[in-house]
């Protein structure tokens, strides 16, 4: 996958520079954000895993674990650290860069 700029150097929708990914978890992706060169984060709308975490500038993703296994809305970050999930069901936040989620209320 490709990820082409917008006029100020971003996609529409999407976080992230130019930069080609290659194999991808999967190929509905609705949310991508990097926060380094390697860090970055990448959410769905597939059914089951919907949010996943990549270290090494996209060659590889891992699976995080959220509950509500529905579709990635929205991924704001903080830092490497701090991330907040939107997904179809409700809002999700770590502080210790994905190890835990916790489910926010309204």
């Amino acid at each position: 996958m490709v990820v082409e700029p917008a006029q100020n150097g971003f996609t529409s929708g999407l976080t992230q520079p130019i930069q080609d990914f290659g194999e991808l978890p999967s190929p509905a992706v609705t949310a991508l954000v990097f926060l380094t060169e390697d860090d970055g984060w990448m959410g769905t709308s597939e059914p089951g895993s919907t949010l996943f975490r990549t270290k090494d500038s996209g060659r590889t993703w891992t699976s995080a674990s959220l509950d509500d296994h529905s579709s990635v809305v929205a991924i704001d970050c903080a830092d490497v650290a701090r991330c907040v999930v939107e997904t179809a069901k409700g809002r999700w936040s770590t502080a210790d860069g994905g190890d835990t989620w916790q489910q926010q209320t309204p």
